[in-house]
């Protein structure tokens, strides 16, 4: 894999903003603000073959209380 990819940046910088956005409370489900972001990374992991991967949007995280 080409590190130096520009892909690879798009990839880590949305997985950023959506894990951001579950840590602050967020609950994705289908047709939310992220969608789109979801949509775009399944397609750049398939051009780049990045097979499975678990989005940050599959991932639980533990109450901050």
């Amino acid at each position: 894999m080409n590190w130096k990819d520009p892909r690879i940046s798009a990839i880590i910088k949305m997985e950023s903003e959506l894990t951001q956005a579950i840590y602050h409370g967020h609950r994705p489900k289908v047709d939310d603000e992220f969608q789109g972001i979801r949509n775009e990374l399944k397609r750049l992991r398939e051009e780049l073959g990045i097979k499975g991967h678990q989005s940050a949007s599959k991932v639980k995280v533990k109450d901050k209380g």
